[in-house]
This record gives C-alpha cells, sequence and structure tokens, in this order.
C-alpha cells in the first residue's frame, strides 16, 4: 500500500511541474511601443509611472474584451509621455462588473530608456 502511495504522490508532483509554461513573458509592440509582463534587463531606465487601461465590452452583444485590446489601450494612455515601453504588466482574466459588463484590466509600468535600447532583454519579475 505504501508503495501505491508513493507512486500516486509522484505522479501528482511530476503533472504539476510539467503543467508549468517555460515560455518568456509575453510581449506586444503598438505602435513601436513595448508592452511586456517582464522586466528589461540589459538597459537601465527611468521609470515614468504606473499605467492601468480597463477594455470593456461596448454592449452585453459585443465582442470580448482581449489581451491585444488591452495593450493597445494601456499605449494609447502613454502616447506622447514619451515612453518607451511598459514592462511588469498584468492582465487580469476578464470578470464582470455591475455596470460595465465584461472587463479585462491592465496595470504596468511605463519606462523611458536612458539611452537607445535596440534589442531589450526581457525577463520574467
Amino acid at each position: 500500500m505504501k508503495t501505491g502511495g508513493m507512486a500516486l504522490a509522484l505522479l501528482a508532483t511530476a503533472a504539476s511541474v510539467s503543467a508549468q509554461s517555460l515560455d518568456g513573458p509575453r510581449t506586444w509592440t503598438v505602435d513601436g511601443i513595448m508592452v511586456t509582463e517582464g522586466d528589461v534587463t540589459n538597459c537601465p531606465y527611468h521609470e515614468i509611472g504606473t499605467i492601468e487601461a480597463d477594455v470593456h465590452a461596448n454592449t452585453i452583444f459585443g465582442g470580448r474584451p482581449s489581451v491585444d485590446k488591452v495593450a493597445r489601450e494601456m499605449v494609447e494612455r502613454v502616447r506622447g509621455g514619451g515612453t518607451d515601453a511598459i514592462v511588469r504588466t498584468t492582465i487580469s482574466p476578464e470578470h464582470s462588473t455591475a455596470l460595465w459588463g465584461r472587463v479585462v484590466t491592465g496595470t504596468g509600468v511605463a519606462i523611458k530608456f536612458v539611452a537607445p535600447c535596440p534589442n531589450p532583454q526581457l525577463a520574467r519579475r
């Protein structure tokens, strides 16, 4: 009996390890501004500020809000402010509100590179 329990525990552990994602952080580029879940590791930067954007379904029959729309909305909010990228972005799962219906929320940190950074390297936070 003990060996059967041990084998079951090992199998459960292996399943949980294989379910983890080894992919890098998701990244979008919108009008030349990078939006990423990770952080830039090879170029120094100054933080401009925190940015938050909500994307709503326009009507109850409208399309579902997507992460791509959230990235575009975040870039729209920083346009003209000298932002080079938005890092450490977190995008919520779709959720419902009493007033707006379906909503996806994105938050991140707008940054400005100290010097030009032609090839930013990303790492998870």
